[in-house]
């Protein structure tokens, strides 16, 4: 399997990723994020394969919504799902190869880290102080 080509410039696994917190919420609309209004969140979401993957339920997925109100005690949450939503796409850490099952697996990983860095460059997300 190829190199991993998205460096993960703040150390983040799949936890600590989960535990970020928001930054900058002025920074938190379109045309980044879409609105959900149904959740009451702004959204980023990325489809992870080829037009072939999509039609036949193959492709990965990664959601990260940002949530008005805390929701299970926390307005950052992170998904990933494979076959098509059908799965959750559960890893520990980032390029850990014993998790990687194929090269969607890989590119899901890497669109993840380049949407989080980019967050966390931007300011929009923070990673909490207290950070284990």
């Amino acid at each position: 399997m190829r190199e991993a080509k998205v460096l993960n410039k703040y150390n983040l696994t799949l936890k600590t990723a989960r535990k970020l917190e928001v930054g900058d919420e002025s920074k938190i609309c379109e045309p980044l994020f879409w609105r959900n209004n149904a959740v009451n969140a702004w959204c980023i979401s990325r489809s992870i394969g080829t037009e072939a993957d999509r039609k036949f339920c193959n492709d990965n997925e990664i959601w990260i919504g940002i949530y008005d109100e805390p929701y299970y005690r926390r307005r950052v949450h992170i998904h990933v799902n494979c076959w098509g939503g059908m799965g959750k796409y559960e890893f520990c850490d980032f390029y850990n190869y014993k998790e990687i099952e194929n090269e969607r697996d890989l590119q899901t990983q890497e669109k993840l880290l380049e949407v989080l860095n980019m967050l966390i460059d931007e300011g929009i997300l923070k990673i909490p102080i207290n950070r284990p």
